[in-house]
């Protein structure tokens, strides 16, 4: 008869034996939220360079997305570019990584920013024997593997209702490993798409004409004052690098600008 052997975890006795799954669903939180903002940068980057009709402060990468499933035929250049690399987008993201890699993803992200967190669950997998007690009997050795929810759109009680495929089979190292392989893959070729794009728009300034709708927002105004009963800080000069200054130059924003070009505009209100 085979015999098995009882695990069972050690009480914890001081605050830092909860430390390290404390840590765990933290540093899972903090890889999902950077890549969920790699992705998003990337997604306004889409918006801005082929020229979308989507907001830019608002854009992130599933309004782009759906910016460029929108994109019909045409026989202008400006559409047959952002219809080509609307298939290009598509095809790059799905050679990037398994089936629903990123939608598996950004379910993840959002989950740790807005939902109730999943609880972890820990697999208890035997090791190697290496040591020996008095009796000289083989020291039993384990190790504990993390695994992802499979379904991270759900929460535990549905993941439970579901079935018992709860979690990936692979460990939470290899899968997060895959997915910055993935998002690496994806961003770089959609980048070094972009820049060629840009450079097509710079040799021709009429390609592509930015559409109004990226600037077309409703801005939200408070009324906070701050916890101190102090004056707003009214800068008297800015010390920038050049490459902000030279934006700062071109939005019109210094005060032998701003009034003339922005005066009457939704931003001054």
């Amino acid at each position: 008869m085979e015999r098995t052997h009882p695990f069972k975890h050690p009480p914890s006795l001081t605050a830092l034996d909860d430390l390290p799954n404390r840590l765990e669903r933290l540093h899972l939180a903090g890889y999902f939220r950077a890549i969920g903002s790699s992705l998003d940068c990337l997604g306004a980057a889409v918006i801005g360079v082929l020229g979308l009709r989507r907001s830019l402060r608002y854009g992130d990468l599933g309004n782009a997305e759906k910016a460029l499933r929108t994109v019909e035929p045409a026989d202008d250049s400006a559409t047959k570019l952002q219809a080509e690399f609307a298939k290009f987008f598509d095809e790059t993201k799905q050679a990037a990584g398994p089936e629903d890699w990123l939608e598996w993803t950004n379910q993840y992200r959002n989950m740790f920013v807005h939902r109730g967190r999943r609880a972890s669950y820990h697999e208890i997998v035997p090791r190697d024997y290496l040591f020996y007690d008095a009796q000289s009997r083989l020291i039993p050795r384990a190790t504990s593997v993390t695994h992802l929810a499979r379904y991270p759109d759900r929460s535990e009680i549905e993941g439970l209702i579901k079935g018992r495929e709860l979690f990936l089979g692979e460990s939470a190292e290899s899968t997060l490993s895959g997915i910055f392989e993935s998002c690496q893959r994806f961003e770089q070729e959609v980048c070094a798409e972009m820049v060629s794009i840009w450079n097509l728009r710079r040799l021709d300034p009429l390609l592509i004409l930015q559409p109004i709708e990226q600037w077309r927002v409703k801005i939200k105004t408070n009324t906070f004052p701050g916890y101190e009963a102090r004056e707003a800080f009214v800068p008297s000069e800015l010390n920038l690098h050049e490459s902000s200054a030279h934006r700062m130059k071109c939005a019109a924003v210094g005060d032998a600008d701003r009034v003339e070009v922005w005066e009457g505009s939704p931003w001054t209100e």
